[in-house]
């Protein structure tokens, strides 16, 4: 079939792209740039000199664990500023010094090696953190903004055909959806409603919706099968589709979405999807819907941009268009994934193909955060390639980026463990009356990195309006994220409710009061592991009845 031509220039490959392909390192051809660094590293060690160190082991080994620290910070394709690249370099310096002069003083009462690794994973998180805060903020340049086309298409247009699958979802958030698809201004246009819901009373108002609409629409019945909505949605698919739209129920589409991202496709073949933007959330909407997008760094615009211009970006199950071809030859939809788009987004870019996340805004799709068991599922089934530094599918920029979320439920779940583990240290010092030997210094770093590395993404990059949200947001997350993580990696199952918000404060809280008299700077500690769950606990109080857990 012979693709119709573009009255609008075809799209070229992207400049950026070039930048993929680098070999992966510390930024090149800039020498005085590595002469600084050097200069830092010699610096570390005097400093630890004149700070009264007589032994050579720990200043040396201070410098070379900062020099190591900064290599991971900055390993990858350059592209960072001056500023930037020096700053990654000197955080390195001081979450090793930090971590060294733990050591240093270790504690008596604790075994040394545990606390030292929970302290090194916090930091190495932080660090992750800032390297894509940097991406996103200190690039030298962004050579993948791509626009959408808005050029006039000459006829015959290549057919385009729109998935919705439902399942149990509101009448009238689903008849807003599907009115909106109706005003597309494409007339090569297939819409495939697949119902997966059980009681007839769910799907039945659905169908006689459907059938007053446009012979466009065709509306499936599958039964309560929900995983299997996309599949069955693809065997429908007319043969001479080129492109598969996702849409989900409550999500509302522009009327020239279709004809604004089609010629991305006709120009460049290897590309696979391309993912649009939703408009963000005034003040005049619901405190929950803000919420959620405070609550989710992948739909604010300067994440979104760096990730693009890694080509890292992630599938959605909504605004999003998958070329046909490279959905079938990837073997179609993965019945086994909590979150299928994502999963298949993944698939794509490490078979080759490229994406594009596009800045302007579509249409309107509500945030939703992926729950851990999608996420956990999807890095140990591409462990190979994520983790793998030797593996050629995915570039170090790529893998950075779709690791973000899981260093976010690594720094959740971390932060949990280690306030449990302070609560029960608190218990038994207690119990033994030897609250003056309170191991401070390897916890309250914990306790400082961990929060700092959640709410750091919401203060310097979440868009002005929403920067308070996100920062609450992202602390009142920390329980329930960090629970539903320890609950999958553990595969524990329990019918008991989970632990109503602010439970987990109110202990700390008052074994920080106890702990006062005799442990001030403990007693600090605790409450600094109170934080987020009293965030949550307010958070919770504004929602009532629905529980940060329900908004993310």
């Amino acid at each position: 079939m012979n693709e119709p031509r573009l009255t609008a220039a075809a799209l070229s490959r992207p400049a950026g792209d070039a930048a993929h392909r680098r070999r992966a390192g510390w930024p090149g051809g800039r020498p005085g740039l590595l002469a600084v660094l050097v200069l830092l590293a010699l610096a570390q060690f005097a400093a630890w000199r004149a700070a009264g160190v007589q032994s050579p082991g720990f200043p040396l080994a201070a410098a070379l664990l900062g020099t190591l620290a900064g290599y991971a910070a900055l390993r990858g394709p350059g592209g960072l500023r001056t500023g930037a690249i020096i700053g990654l370099f000197l955080l390195a310096q001081g979450l090793s010094s930090l971590l060294m002069a733990s050591a240093w003083h270790g504690h008596a009462a604790l075994p040394t090696l545990p606390w030292l690794a929970a302290q090194a994973a916090a930091s190495l998180l932080l660090l992750h953190r800032a390297r894509l805060i940097a991406e996103a903020m200190a690039p030298r340049s962004f050579a993948r903004r791509v626009p959408a086309l808005a050029g006039a298409l000459l006829r015959p247009l290549p057919k385009v055909s729109l998935h919705l699958p439902v399942a149990d979802a509101p009448l009238p958030a689903l008849r807003a959806t599907l009115e909106s698809l109706a005003e597309l201004d494409y007339p090569a246009l297939e819409v495939l409603v697949v119902d997966a819901s059980d009681a007839p009373g769910h799907w039945e108002p659905v169908a006689e919706h459907v059938a007053r609409l446009s012979p466009r629409f065709r509306f499936f019945h599958i039964g309560a099968c929900p995983e299997a909505a996309r599949g069955f949605a693809l065997r429908e698919t007319a043969p001479e589709a080129l492109l598969v739209g996702l849409v989900e129920p409550g999500a509302a589409v522009d009327s020239d979405w279709l004809r604004r991202c089609l010629p991305l496709f006709l120009g460049h073949q290897g590309l696979g999807f391309v993912q649009a933007g939703s408009a963000a959330p005034t003040v005049h909407d619901a405190l929950a819907e803000r919420l959620a997008y405070a609550a989710e760094p992948q739909s604010w615009p300067l994440p979104r941009q760096a990730a693009n211009e890694q080509m890292a970006v992630t599938l959605q199950g909504s605004l999003s268009l998958v070329r046909a071809d490279a959905l079938r030859l990837a073997g179609g939809w993965d019945l086994a994934a909590p979150d299928q788009p994502a999963e298949l987004g993944l698939r794509l870019l490490r078979q080759g193909w490229e994406a594009l996340d596009l800045p302007d805004s579509m249409g309107h799709a509500a945030p939703r955060a992926e729950a851990a068991p999608g996420l956990l599922q999807r890095l140990a089934r591409h462990a190979d390639v994520l983790f793998s530094l030797r593996h050629r599918g995915l570039t170090p920029g790529q893998r950075r980026h779709l690791l973000a979320p899981a260093g976010a439920a690594l720094t959740e779940a971390l932060w949990l463990g280690m306030a449990l583990l302070g609560t029960g240290a608190t218990l038994g010092m207690l119990a033994a009356r030897q609250l003056g030997q309170a191991p401070v210094m390897p916890f309250a770093a914990v306790a400082l990195l961990l929060p700092l590395a959640a709410m750091l993404p919401a203060l310097l990059l979440a868009p002005r309006g929403h920067r308070a949200l996100a920062i609450v947001a992202a602390l009142a997350l920390m329980p329930a994220r960090g629970a539903e993580v320890w609950r999958v990696a553990t595969a524990w199952q329990t019918r008991r409710p989970p632990l109503p918000a602010g439970s987990l404060a109110a202990m700390l809280g008052m074994l920080a009061l106890i702990s006062l008299p005799a442990a001030p700077l403990w007693s600090a500690v605790l409450l600094g592991f109170a934080l987020p769950d009293a965030a949550g606990w307010l958070v919770g109080r504004k929602l009532r009845p629905q529980s940060p857990a329900d908004w993310a």
